[in-house]
């Protein structure tokens, strides 16, 4: 029995008016409903296993003092978080070890230790050695993969996709992900200058040729890689904002309740013209 209900035992009797208990605050749930809601939390653990919430407005203090490759790096290594783990990395169940970590990135040990090194100064990543065994852990201040009390501007990561495109990208590609994912607007999942906008006539959409520039990235790198993106079905095309880049929600999502493209598409297609262009 429920702490409430034991508490509710005691204070009534069996013979005691309903009028009486409604009075003290209680609400009365029927079986149905109180399955219902075990269900829905079941259900909602659930979802939670699949994703990894990244604090934008943390990481954004700190993505300017990193590489591409380091970025691409806390990218990469999102996709071992485990639910309620407070941020250890687990690979086929065992912790994620520096040497592991270094196989699953095709890098030597020594430069994986440099960008670890990195990662660690900016407060992004924690070693733990237990014996012999160097152990990374990444920061709950930056990455959570459970449930979060305190509100904060995030983005979902779904792991599982993750896990399937970081196997045909490189660390250089992935940053370059990690940095559009910051700049990925709430509603139309489209790269701009202003993400947290809400009306829609205000948002200033990034083009192709504009990404160089804002994220400050090679001309050539951002087009050989956005061409990638769009084969990966990481990104995709829409007619009316031909010239914009539309992340999709199959791989991330700032949202609690994940939409589906259909219903992006239909926001962008409604509320966006070629008037919200950067000029």
């Amino acid at each position: 029995m429920a702490g409430a209900e034991r508490k509710m035992s005691k204070e009534f009797g069996i013979n005691t008016p309903l009028s009486e208990v409604l009075e003290k605050g209680y609400t009365l749930v029927s079986p149905k409903q109180k399955e219902a809601r075990k269900q829905y939390v079941e259900r909602k653990k659930h979802k939670e296993l699949g994703y990894v919430l990244v604090n934008r407005d943390n990481v954004q203090v700190v993505e300017t003092n990193l590489t591409l490759a380091q970025s691409g790096l806390l990218m990469f290594l999102t996709a071992y978080m485990k639910f309620n783990e407070e941020g250890k990395l687990f690979y086929k169940g065992e912790r994620l070890t520096v040497t592991e970590a270094s196989k699953l990135i095709g890098k030597s040990i020594a430069q994986t230790r440099k960008e670890i090194a990195e990662l660690e100064a900016n407060g992004l990543l924690i070693k733990e050695k237990v014996g012999r065994s160097i152990y990374l852990n990444l920061s709950e201040g930056f990455f959570k993969c459970g449930s979060v009390e305190n509100k904060f501007t995030f983005v979902k990561i779904f792991k599982k996709r993750l896990a399937e495109v970081a196997k045909q990208l490189s660390l250089n590609e992935l940053g370059l992900l990690m940095l559009m994912l910051n700049h990925m607007h709430e509603d139309t999942h489209l790269l701009c200058m202003n993400p947290d906008e809400k009306d829609l006539r205000q948002v200033v959409l990034w083009r192709r040729k504009d990404l160089p520039e804002v994220l400050g990235v090679s001309k050539p790198f951002v087009y050989k890689t956005l061409n990638k993106f769009l084969q990966l079905k990481i990104t995709a095309e829409v007619r009316s904002v031909n010239e914009a880049v539309v992340l999709h929600p199959s791989l991330a999502s700032r949202k609690p309740v994940t939409p589906e493209f259909k219903d992006i598409l239909d926001v962008i297609n409604d509320s966006l013209t070629t008037e919200n262009y950067k000029q």
